[in-house]
């Protein structure tokens, strides 16, 4: 679960609503099983209802992680993060609450 807490409704509007860039990651060894031949991973969010995938690819600068930046709103609810990659679908065995600070 991600934690983005910030009081008040969406305006319409990513710096007045307090929106914030939060790092998707997967590490392999880490986070879960990884077959060797994946190229990328995809992550869904339960903000968008499961329906958007976020392209994780190889991380450039350290080996074996997969990393992809989404701008999220400040929501009161966890939002749920599930992978998947090669028709496999899990949640990251290292994956942390996350509560950006104000």
């Amino acid at each position: 679960h991600i934690y983005v807490d910030a009081p008040g409704a969406f305006a319409g509007c990513w710096i007045c609503d307090n929106w914030m860039e939060v790092e998707l990651r997967w590490t392999v060894g880490l986070s879960g099983h990884t077959p060797e031949a994946v190229k990328e991973i995809y992550a869904l969010l339960s903000l968008d209802n499961f329906h958007v995938p976020s392209i994780l690819k190889p991380s450039t600068v350290v080996p074996g992680e997969f990393v992809a930046y989404r701008m999220l709103p400040p929501v009161q609810d966890p939002i749920e993060v599930v992978y998947f990659f090669d028709d496999f679908f899990t949640i990251a065995q290292d994956f942390a609450l996350a509560t950006p600070s104000k």
